[in-house]
């Protein structure tokens, strides 16, 4: 995560010296952001029927995503929702040692996308670009108890 926010500083940075060109002013990638998921739909047959019946219904995923997510369903284009096995490895506490205790390992979940929304990357020089950077929005809700875990956005 410290290499991610160093990353953006120096951008930051460099956007504020017109000297500068405005490099890698872009939505990060799942994993720059610590997200990994698993397609529950590519693991053997009898470990995805297993998960497929402890979840909740998608429907009800998206109704509980609905109420958390900063973005209204008829703003969006479309709005998705998929099984996966979810490990987000920036959140969680910090151990003596620094490192980050994941709260989310290969947690089962719903993702609930909601596409052709309009975001801006935040940071930067308040007078620097302000282009929309993200058209994606995504809303995690724990698959077996309906609990929503977090949202996120990385394109």
């Amino acid at each position: 995560m410290i290499s991610v926010i160093a990353k953006y500083a120096q951008e930051s940075i460099a956007l504020a010296n017109p000297a500068t060109p405005p490099a890698l002013l872009k939505s990060p990638s799942l994993a720059e952001i610590g997200i990994q998921l698993v397609d529950i739909s590519t693991l053997p047959a009898s470990q995805f029927l297993k998960l497929k019946s402890s979840a909740i219904e998608q429907s009800r995923a998206i109704e509980v995503a609905n109420s958390y997510s900063a973005v209204l369903p008829d703003q969006t284009s479309s709005v998705d929702a998929k099984l996966y096995l979810f490990t987000d490895s920036h959140h969680g506490p910090v151990d003596q040692n620094g490192q980050v205790r994941p709260l989310y390992q290969n947690r089962l979940v719903w993702i609930i996308t909601y596409k052709g929304v309009v975001s801006l990357l935040s940071g930067g020089p308040p007078d620097g670009p302000h282009e929309p950077t993200n058209t994606e929005s995504n809303v995690v809700v724990d698959a077996v108890t309906g609990e929503y875990l977090e949202g996120f956005t990385y394109k």
